[in-house]
């Protein structure tokens, strides 16, 4: 795998509702180890945007987020998501 593009999140633009979220793109290549040939090529992309918001007295909780965590976590999520579909998993 190897990361192919970052874009760096911004906690001032998200405090103040301007987006300011991460995005990360990882390119995956799963490899036959005993014939050294390519089984399949394919992208995952994250980003750290939540589907939902919490706040406190009209305070986002989500500022002190860890972006680049976030963003990791989804792109994984991805990857997972691709396994399971084409090579066979849960």
């Amino acid at each position: 795998m190897s990361v192919n593009k970052t874009k760096e999140g911004s906690k001032m633009a998200r405090m103040m509702n301007t987006g300011g979220e991460v995005e990360v793109e990882v390119t995956c290549e799963l490899v036959d180890e005993k014939s050294q040939t390519t089984l399949a090529r394919f992208i995952a992309k994250g980003n750290s945007a939540r589907k939902s918001k919490t706040s406190i007295g009209g305070f986002d909780t989500s500022v002190a987020d860890d972006l680049d965590g976030r963003a990791i976590s989804a792109a994984s999520k991805e990857i997972v998501a691709y396994l399971e579909a084409n090579v066979g998993g849960k």
